[in-house]
This record gives C-alpha cells, sequence and structure tokens, in this order.
C-alpha cells in the first residue's frame, strides 16, 4: 500500500501545482474560485477545462462573477444581460467596459484588405450596453454629444470634454472617473463586512514629488517617491481617494475585492505632475515592489 499512497501524494502535488499556475480562474458569486485553461459558453452554463484534471466543469452562468487573468492583474466582469465577459476601466456610478472591435475595411499599399481592431468604450443602459466612445471617431460630434448626455448634471466633467484638444480614450476614462468621484456618496456599511487590499507605488526615486493619498474624508497617507503603501478598504464598496501633490490632484472611486489584491503603478512627468495611475500586474508589481524594499 505504502507505493500507492506515494503515487497519489505525488499525482495531488503535481495537480496542486499545476492549478497553481492556471493563467486565470474563474470568481463565482460565494467567493469560490475555479482554476482554467479555457472556457466556453453553452446555453446558460460555463464550460472550463480545468488545469491538472482531466475533463470539463460546467458552472451555471449565474453564478459566475467573473474571470480573474493573473498575468495582466486583471477582472473580466460578466457583462449583465450580455454573454461576454468585459474589463472594466472605471468603476462606480457609471462602469466603463472596454471592449476590441474590428474597424473599418481599409487597403494597405499593396491592395491588400483587411480590418484593424480598435477598443470601442461601451456602458450598461436598461441592460444593454451603449456606445458612449468610439475608438475610430477622436473628436467627432457623435462621441462629444454622447459624453454630454452621459456627464449631464456635472458641468465640471462636462467642460473637461469640452476643452480637451482631443477625446482620445484617455481623455474619456478620466471624465468617467472625475464624474464617478463627484458622485460618490459613502456607502453606509453592514456590521460584518469583508475587507480588500489596494497597493499603490511609486518606483523611480529622482522624482522628488511629495504625493499623499485621501482615502475617503478622514485618512491621509504619504507616498514618497520609490515607496508603496497597502490600503484596506471594504470589499464590494466603492471608496473615494485622491492622490494629491501641492498643485495638482487625480481623484477616482475604487472597489476592492476579496478575491485578489489590486495594484497600482503611480508616475510621476518631467514637471513633477501625476501622469497616469495604471493597474499593473501582480508579477511586474512584485518585482517592482522588490526592487523598492532592497
Amino acid at each position: 500500500m505504502k507505493p500507492i499512497s506515494l503515487l497519489f501524494c505525488l499525482m495531488l502535488e503535481a495537480s496542486f501545482s499545476l492549478a497553481q499556475q492556471s493563467p486565470f480562474y474563474l470568481v463565482l458569486t460565494n467567493g469560490q474560485q475555479i482554476n482554467y485553461l479555457n472556457y466556453t459558453i453553452k446555453g446558460k452554463k460555463v464550460v472550463v477545462k480545468q488545469t491538472g484534471y482531466r475533463g470539463k466543469k460546467e458552472v451555471w452562468l449565474s453564478r459566475v462573477v467573473g474571470y480573474y487573468s493573473r498575468d495582466e492583474n486583471i477582472m473580466y466582469y460578466k457583462v449583465p444581460g450580455n454573454r461576454s465577459f468585459l474589463p472594466r476601466l472605471a468603476d462606480g456610478k457609471i462602469v466603463l467596459y472596454a471592449k476590441t472591435e474590428l474597424g473599418d475595411l481599409t487597403t494597405d499599399a499593396f491592395g491588400h484588405l483587411s480590418r484593424n481592431p480598435t477598443v470601442n468604450l461601451y456602458v450598461l443602459k436598461k441592460g444593454k450596453l451603449q456606445k458612449v466612445f468610439d475608438g475610430r471617431a477622436f473628436r467627432k460630434k457623435s462621441n462629444l454629444s454622447t459624453l454630454k448626455v452621459l456627464f449631464a448634471g456635472q458641468p465640471e466633467v462636462i467642460n473637461m470634454i469640452n476643452t480637451a484638444g482631443s477625446i482620445d480614450q484617455k481623455t474619456v476614462v478620466e471624465a468617467v472617473k472625475r464624474y464617478n468621484y463627484l458622485s460618490h456618496k459613502p456607502p453606509v456599511l453592514p456590521e460584518n463586512y469583508s475587507q480588500g487590499a489596494i497597493v499603490f507605488y511609486r518606483d523611480r526615486k529622482k522624482k522628488k514629488t511629495k504625493i499623499s493619498l485621501h482615502i475617503g474624508h478622514d485618512k491621509v497617507i504619504d507616498l514618497p517617491a520609490k515607496s508603496y503603501q497597502t490600503i484596506r478598504v471594504p470589499a464590494k464598496y466603492f471608496t473615494a481617494i485622491c492622490l494629491k501633490t501641492e498643485t495638482m490632484e487625480r481623484c477616482n472611486t475604487y472597489k476592492a475585492t476579496p478575491h485578489f489584491t489590486k495594484y497600482y503603478k503611480v508616475t510621476v512627468n518631467k514637471e513633477g505632475e501625476i501622469d497616469r495611475i495604471s493597474n499593473i500586474s501582480k508579477k511586474i508589481a512584485r518585482y517592482d515592489i522588490a526592487q523598492i524594499n532592497k
């Protein structure tokens, strides 16, 4: 019996090792995570090929929140009323989805026909995805008029759009984030609520710009050059967070999750201002933080 027990243990160890290396996992409504290699949607079920196991596993689509990509550190959420999973570029009162689609048919210098991919932005309205930004149409009137309707009631955000040099994806994302921040109202939390971790970090020591994190209305944490801060906030609820310098602020609503840590890299430009706050993959973020700790 000993050889059998040893073989069984080795199989379990190999299975566990492969599961750990799985590039994706489904997140279910009860918090369960299912490692897998690929999936297909058949009817009302998601069929996944699991890592380290033979055969496939079926899960009711109604039980799936989305799937998480370990390499990208991005959650792809199930779109309500839609049979697809899309990343969210902004989350709050307005949920902004990104969808890569084929663009117009074009002809290259050799006469070959092709369709270049373009990233379009969508919001969910009355259970359906509504396009609010066409990636092919910078500054077109259709984009401008759609966005003005979307941001009605927030003149500051409409002014951001009107005065922008061009209406590109970055401009729209920042406008939605500002709208969500201005529209945010602190939630009434239950007695027992789960928490999630969000990490903000800077990896360039030469940029001496002073940056502070303002969490909600009463907590302030410094974020010096070449440092990181881990904050724990209520999961499944939005938290208003501002990153401020002496001359500017970048504000947004962030939602932590109990399923994984979110990493954001803060980049400062030559003028000493916050250039971008980027959602970074866990692999890259952990390497950067290891360099910070040296």
